[in-house]
Protein backbone atom coordinates (compact mmCIF):
# COMPACT_ATOMS: atom_id res chain seq x y z
CA UNK A 1 0.00 0.00 0.00
CA UNK A 2 2.94 2.68 0.52
CA UNK A 3 4.55 1.87 -2.26
CA UNK A 4 1.45 2.07 -4.35
CA UNK A 5 0.98 6.15 -2.59
CA UNK A 6 4.39 6.58 -3.10
CA UNK A 7 4.38 5.81 -7.02
CA UNK A 8 1.27 7.89 -7.45
CA UNK A 9 2.70 10.69 -5.42
CA UNK A 10 5.99 10.71 -7.96
CA UNK A 11 3.73 10.23 -11.04
CA UNK A 12 1.60 13.57 -9.86
CA UNK A 13 4.96 15.46 -8.59
CA UNK A 14 6.84 14.99 -12.26
CA UNK A 15 3.69 15.82 -13.89
CA UNK A 16 3.52 19.20 -11.96
CA UNK A 17 7.24 19.52 -13.53
CA UNK A 18 6.20 19.29 -16.73
CA UNK A 19 2.88 20.99 -16.73
CA UNK A 20 3.76 22.88 -19.76
CA UNK A 21 4.45 20.56 -23.00
CA UNK A 22 7.05 22.30 -25.48
CA UNK A 23 5.74 22.57 -28.58
CA UNK A 24 8.50 24.24 -30.40
CA UNK A 25 11.07 26.17 -29.78
CA UNK A 26 13.74 28.32 -31.53
CA UNK A 27 17.00 29.58 -30.03
CA UNK A 28 18.91 31.79 -32.70
CA UNK A 29 21.87 33.99 -32.14
CA UNK A 30 23.71 37.33 -33.76
CA UNK A 31 27.32 37.92 -34.00
CA UNK A 32 29.17 40.77 -35.35
CA UNK A 33 32.34 38.94 -37.40
CA UNK A 34 34.28 41.46 -39.81
CA UNK A 35 31.25 43.87 -39.23
CA UNK A 36 28.83 41.61 -40.68
CA UNK A 37 26.12 39.90 -38.48
CA UNK A 38 26.50 36.33 -38.58
CA UNK A 39 22.78 34.86 -37.57
CA UNK A 40 23.08 31.21 -35.70
CA UNK A 41 20.65 28.45 -34.51
CA UNK A 42 20.91 26.05 -31.43
CA UNK A 43 18.40 23.45 -30.90
CA UNK A 44 16.76 22.90 -27.29
CA UNK A 45 17.92 19.40 -25.52
CA UNK A 46 15.43 19.24 -22.38
CA UNK A 47 13.02 21.61 -21.03
CA UNK A 48 11.23 22.07 -17.19
CA UNK A 49 8.98 24.07 -17.94
CA UNK A 50 6.61 25.63 -14.82
CA UNK A 51 5.62 29.10 -14.91
CA UNK A 52 2.85 30.61 -13.59
CA UNK A 53 2.17 34.32 -13.48
CA UNK A 54 -0.21 33.98 -10.89
CA UNK A 55 2.67 32.53 -8.62
CA UNK A 56 5.80 33.51 -9.57
CA UNK A 57 7.18 31.81 -6.41
CA UNK A 58 6.80 28.82 -7.33
CA UNK A 59 7.20 29.15 -11.14
CA UNK A 60 10.64 27.38 -12.54
CA UNK A 61 11.68 27.57 -15.91
CA UNK A 62 14.96 25.20 -16.76
CA UNK A 63 16.43 23.98 -20.23
CA UNK A 64 20.04 23.21 -21.77
CA UNK A 65 20.51 23.19 -25.58
CA UNK A 66 22.66 20.58 -27.13
CA UNK A 67 25.72 23.15 -28.35
CA UNK A 68 26.59 20.06 -31.34
CA UNK A 69 23.49 21.88 -33.06
CA UNK A 70 25.25 24.71 -33.97
CA UNK A 71 24.14 26.07 -37.20
CA UNK A 72 25.69 29.24 -38.82
CA UNK A 73 24.73 27.93 -42.24
CA UNK A 74 28.40 27.58 -43.22
CA UNK A 75 29.82 23.93 -42.04
CA UNK A 76 33.26 24.79 -42.02
CA UNK A 77 32.80 27.68 -39.21
CA UNK A 78 30.35 25.15 -37.16
CA UNK A 79 33.04 22.90 -37.31
CA UNK A 80 35.66 25.40 -36.32
CA UNK A 81 33.24 26.62 -33.13
CA UNK A 82 32.77 23.09 -31.36
CA UNK A 83 36.59 23.20 -31.28
CA UNK A 84 38.43 23.76 -27.58
CA UNK A 85 39.27 26.96 -28.28
CA UNK A 86 35.30 28.02 -28.69
CA UNK A 87 32.88 26.03 -27.24
CA UNK A 88 34.52 22.63 -26.48
CA UNK A 89 31.85 20.32 -27.29
CA UNK A 90 33.43 17.45 -27.00
CA UNK A 91 34.17 18.43 -23.01
CA UNK A 92 30.97 20.75 -22.28
CA UNK A 93 28.18 19.93 -24.84
CA UNK A 94 25.09 21.53 -22.90
CA UNK A 95 24.77 25.34 -22.20
CA UNK A 96 21.70 25.64 -19.12
CA UNK A 97 20.12 27.96 -18.05
CA UNK A 98 18.13 27.72 -15.01
CA UNK A 99 16.17 30.13 -13.02
CA UNK A 100 16.29 31.96 -9.73
CA UNK A 101 13.25 33.78 -9.51
CA UNK A 102 10.82 36.29 -11.22
CA UNK A 103 9.22 39.62 -11.31
CA UNK A 104 6.35 41.13 -13.38
CA UNK A 105 7.63 44.08 -14.74
CA UNK A 106 3.85 44.71 -17.48
CA UNK A 107 1.20 43.22 -18.55
CA UNK A 108 2.62 39.72 -19.88
CA UNK A 109 6.00 41.13 -19.74
CA UNK A 110 8.35 39.52 -16.98
CA UNK A 111 11.75 38.90 -15.82
CA UNK A 112 13.54 36.00 -14.84
CA UNK A 113 16.57 36.31 -12.49
CA UNK A 114 18.54 33.08 -14.38
CA UNK A 115 22.20 31.09 -14.04
CA UNK A 116 23.48 30.56 -17.61
CA UNK A 117 25.94 27.92 -17.55
CA UNK A 118 28.92 27.85 -20.43
CA UNK A 119 31.47 25.18 -20.54
CA UNK A 120 32.74 25.84 -16.64
CA UNK A 121 31.73 29.14 -16.03
CA UNK A 122 28.32 29.78 -14.51
CA UNK A 123 26.89 33.45 -14.68
CA UNK A 124 23.75 35.23 -12.80
CA UNK A 125 21.80 37.10 -15.85
CA UNK A 126 18.80 39.29 -15.61
CA UNK A 127 16.58 37.99 -18.59
CA UNK A 128 13.14 39.87 -19.79
CA UNK A 129 10.41 38.15 -21.48
CA UNK A 130 6.83 38.11 -22.38
CA UNK A 131 3.93 35.93 -23.21
CA UNK A 132 1.41 35.68 -25.75
CA UNK A 133 -1.87 33.70 -24.89
CA UNK A 134 -3.83 32.07 -27.54
CA UNK A 135 -6.31 29.55 -27.64
CA UNK A 136 -4.60 26.56 -26.08
CA UNK A 137 -0.95 27.82 -26.42
CA UNK A 138 1.32 30.46 -25.09
CA UNK A 139 4.37 31.75 -26.32
CA UNK A 140 7.53 32.46 -24.69
CA UNK A 141 9.52 35.36 -26.32
CA UNK A 142 12.89 36.56 -25.20
CA UNK A 143 15.52 38.67 -26.40
CA UNK A 144 18.85 39.46 -24.46
CA UNK A 145 22.83 40.08 -24.65
CA UNK A 146 25.47 38.03 -23.53
CA UNK A 147 29.42 38.88 -23.66
CA UNK A 148 30.76 35.41 -25.30
CA UNK A 149 34.58 36.44 -22.93
CA UNK A 150 32.45 36.43 -19.61
CA UNK A 151 32.03 32.32 -20.47
CA UNK A 152 35.33 31.91 -22.25
CA UNK A 153 34.12 31.61 -25.87
CA UNK A 154 36.84 32.48 -27.98
CA UNK A 155 39.39 34.83 -27.28
CA UNK A 156 39.69 38.94 -28.02
CA UNK A 157 39.62 39.31 -31.41
CA UNK A 158 39.86 42.51 -33.67
CA UNK A 159 37.45 40.62 -36.24
CA UNK A 160 34.59 38.96 -34.10
CA UNK A 161 32.59 40.88 -31.71
CA UNK A 162 31.75 40.11 -27.68
CA UNK A 163 28.21 40.97 -27.68
CA UNK A 164 25.65 38.41 -29.00
CA UNK A 165 22.33 38.77 -29.36
CA UNK A 166 20.07 35.82 -28.33
CA UNK A 167 16.49 35.21 -29.25
CA UNK A 168 14.05 32.49 -27.62
CA UNK A 169 10.94 31.60 -28.16
CA UNK A 170 9.03 28.40 -26.44
CA UNK A 171 5.27 27.66 -28.06
CA UNK A 172 3.51 25.67 -25.06
CA UNK A 173 0.37 24.07 -24.15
Amino acid sequence: MKKSISTILFILFARCLVAQDVLSSEITFTIKNARINVNGSLELEKVIMQFNPNDLNNSLIKGSVNVKTIDTGIGLRDKHLKKEDYFDVEKYPFIELTSKSFSKVGPDQFEGLFNLTIKVTTKELTIPFYIVKEESTVTYKSDFEINRLDFGVGSNSWVMGDEVKVRIELVVQ
